[in-house]
């Protein structure tokens, strides 16, 4: 496959279809070379022709090309919490299979080794699931891998994890690729999710998108299309955002953070330590992430208030971040925007109070478009990305 081959996958697979057109212009050729380029790859198979799309105004249409979801397959793995998931997916991004496991880095992680010894296990699960599934290995391309933490995604160079204090600069892509011999991308969860949302979700349209998860606290960053990293790959890693710094401890280890109010381990533990009377007795149920979303949705008053205390403190800091960043689209989990109580509308409050008034109303605030988080399509989708880049 030729370089412009794989750019010209690499677009349909960003924008799902695409005219030649609209390939053309995003690529910068002429229509004419484009056509052969297209025409070289629909008989390799890669691509076929399906329907028709406007070019041009109104009353013109163009052939769409679509990716032949059979040519080729991405594996996801992604480690959030205690739960390890890994799935297959087609050249179209639609899942073959998925299934869960648990997350091999919660047995004790204290040196090099035991990361070894955890990735290991990763591998042999891998290979087990392709075998219970009868799924041959040589038909995936390419393995993502996400899980949180400070990553250089372009050397496969884990800086710092939660999973794993105190190990710094790791090879774990090279390390996991060398195990299941195929090539690996790796990438913080939520960045993956970010960059998914941007493309295939909510966030398609926009220039420049800030995604904020709930699950953690931290921030995706797309700036110009493209995930924005800053000085060490710490964008959107609020371990070093700290709002008050007599605050709750961080998973990071550090006080005051965003992610210590606005995330859902926050969101639990705030739960956890309401004392328990007849009127609380309730609370005593709320235990994981989706009994928290449940109460919030239904509109139980403990668990709206914490939220809507937590969005205050999210509202205020990004009126800090909103000078500096030039983004048109804020986004947050499509389950914090399903009460009466939005957290969207209090974002709002914040932003029109200390920000909007001096840099003008262009920013849009709206939810995510997927409701069910899906880690290893996120960083399948990613992966098979930048695949095509190499």
């Amino acid at each position: 496959m030729t370089p412009i081959h794989k750019t010209i996958l690499k677009h349909i697979l960003l924008n799902e279809k695409m005219s030649k057109s609209t390939l053309a212009k995003a690529i910068g050729m002429s229509k004419t070379r484009i056509g052969k380029q297209v025409e070289q790859i629909i008989n390799n198979g890669f691509l076929h022709e399906n329907g028709f799309l406007p070019v041009n105004g109104p009353g013109r249409l163009q052939g769409c090309l679509e990716i032949n979801p059979g040519t080729f397959y991405s594996c996801g793995i992604s480690i959030i919490s205690d739960c390890m998931e890994i799935g297959i997916f087609d050249a179209k991004v639609n899942l073959i299979k998925k299934k869960h496991y648990k997350n091999p880095f919660l047995s004790g992680i204290h040196d090099a080794k035991d990361i070894d010894n955890a990735l290991t296990n990763i591998s042999e699960l891998f290979y087990s699931f392709l075998r219970e599934i009868n799924f041959d290995k040589n038909k995936i391309c390419v393995v993502g891998f996400s899980l949180p933490g400070i990553i250089n995604t372009h050397s496969g160079v884990i800086l710092r994890s939660p999973f794993f204090p105190g190990i710094k600069e790791y090879p774990i892509g090279k390390k996991l690729s060398d195990k299941v011999n195929i090539p690996v991308i790796i990438e913080d969860f939520h960045k993956a999710k970010t960059y998914f949302e941007y493309h295939r979700g909510a966030g398609r349209g926009s220039k420049n998108m800030l995604y904020i998860s709930s699950r953690s606290g931290t921030f995706g960053i797309i700036i110009n299309g493209e995930l924005f990293y800053g000085s060490g790959y710490r964008a959107g890693q609020t371990s070093a955002f700290v709002i008050d710094p007599q605050g709750p401890m961080s998973d990071w280890g550090i006080k005051g953070t965003l992610g210590s109010y606005f995330s859902i381990p926050a969101f639990l533990k705030q739960i956890e330590q309401i004392p328990i009377s007849q009127e609380t007795a309730h609370l005593k149920n709320i235990v994981t992430e989706e009994h928290l979303k449940k109460m919030f949705i239904s509109g139980e008053l403990v668990t709206c208030q914490i939220i809507r205390e937590a969005s205050v403190y999210l509202g205020k800091a990004l009126c800090n971040l909103m000078t500096l960043l030039p983004v048109d689209v804020i986004m947050i989990d499509h389950w914090l925007s399903s009460h009466p109580e939005c957290c969207i509308d209090i974002i709002n409050q914040e932003l029109q109070r200390y920000v909007l008034a001096s840099i003008g109303p262009e920013i849009k605030i709206q939810a995510s478009k997927f409701e069910v988080d899906n880690y290893p399509l996120h960083i399948a989708y990613l992966a098979s990305v930048r695949y095509f880049e190499t």
